[in-house]
């Protein structure tokens, strides 16, 4: 089966050299800084989703942790953490909105960034979208382009 990358998706929306990869300054020594790249989880009920969410993210120079549901995602954030979390709103096992007041309470977790990508759009439940407002640096609405989810995840990072 093609992969996204074959019919040149990625190549047509992202750039190849990477925000995160590209501003290295060479050590003493004269070799490479190597800084770990930075943990972006997928919060996700849609393994599609995840795979092509792990692979933009890959290119753009991140390393995904991907989590199958809200439950995964709250036990991988506790036992490992991450710089930054994408959230789906829509899981069958806790609702994003849930899975947001979770980490948002815990100590360890509320300072991780939380960017929701989901494809209930915000105005199809303003209340919920209001009553969270503060928790959530950004809000993707499914289908999104690609570009316009690297500027967030670059802008709730810095």
């Amino acid at each position: 089966m093609p992969t996204h990358e074959q019919y040149g998706i990625l190549h047509a929306v992202m750039p190849v050299e990477s925000p995160v990869l590209a501003d290295r300054s060479p050590a003493q020594s004269g070799e490479p800084v190597v800084t770990p790249s930075p943990r972006v989880m997928i919060i996700e009920d849609d393994s599609d989703m995840i795979t092509l969410l792990s692979t933009i993210l890959r290119r753009g120079g991140y390393e995904p942790v991907p989590a199958l549901g809200g439950q995964e995602g709250l036990r991988l954030l506790r036992e490992g953490g991450a710089d930054l979390i994408l959230l789906d709103l829509m899981m069958d096992d806790i609702s994003g909105w849930e899975v947001l007041e979770i980490i948002k309470a815990d100590r360890k977790l509320r300072q991780i960034p939380v960017l929701v990508v989901s494809a209930r759009h915000h105005l199809e439940d303003p209340q919920q979208t209001v009553a969270h407002a503060g928790l959530f640096e950004g809000y993707l609405v499914k289908p999104f382009v690609v570009r316009d989810l690297m500027t967030k995840i670059v802008e709730a990072l810095e």
